[in-house]
């Protein structure tokens, strides 16, 4: 499985630096991230780190009326995407419709980004101690959208099994 540890390991690894720590707690943040270090990251996880995906997927995914639909809590990649804010307005929140193109563009705005730059641009209370998880995540869900032609989908807050 790709997480956001180990995306965050091969970022690390990307920029010459070592993982230390856990999925929770303290751990080695990867920011500012370049965008240089940004494409590299993709790179290896469209060639190394994803599998392809399942043969019974993308015909599901290319069906007429096919919706998807990315749930979790409040730290995940979909919520972490619909929580970025664009051009200095608040993000569109819970419920917004995410694209590959609204994705990329929280990861440009958050290039460059300290974890603290990055907490007070989103608002510290909306990244839960995770901004060191931003652009792992957000890299992990353009790159699954992208290999897999969704064009979009919507994020539902959810918390439980």
């Amino acid at each position: 499985p790709v997480g956001d540890s180990n995306v965050t390991a091969a970022l690390l690894g990307v920029q010459g630096r070592a993982f230390s720590g856990s999925s929770h707690g303290v751990r080695t943040s990867p920011n500012p991230v370049s965008a240089g270090e940004a494409a590299a990251l993709v790179a290896k996880l469209e060639q190394e780190l994803l599998p392809p995906p399942p043969a019974w997927l993308p015909p599901l995914l290319a069906a007429p009326g096919c919706r998807v639909v990315g749930f979790g809590e409040r730290t995940s990649i979909f919520a972490l995407a619909a929580s970025i804010p664009t051009a200095g307005e608040a993000g569109p929140g819970e419920g917004a419709r995410l694209t590959p193109a609204s994705v990329w563009a929280a990861v440009e705005r958050s290039l460059g980004k300290s974890d603290a730059e990055m907490a007070k641009a989103t608002g510290a209370d909306s990244l839960h101690d995770e901004e060191d998880l931003v652009l792992p995540k957000l890299l992990i869900l353009h790159t699954i959208m992208r290999r897999l032609g969704v064009d979009g989908g919507g994020d539902v807050r959810t918390l439980g099994d």
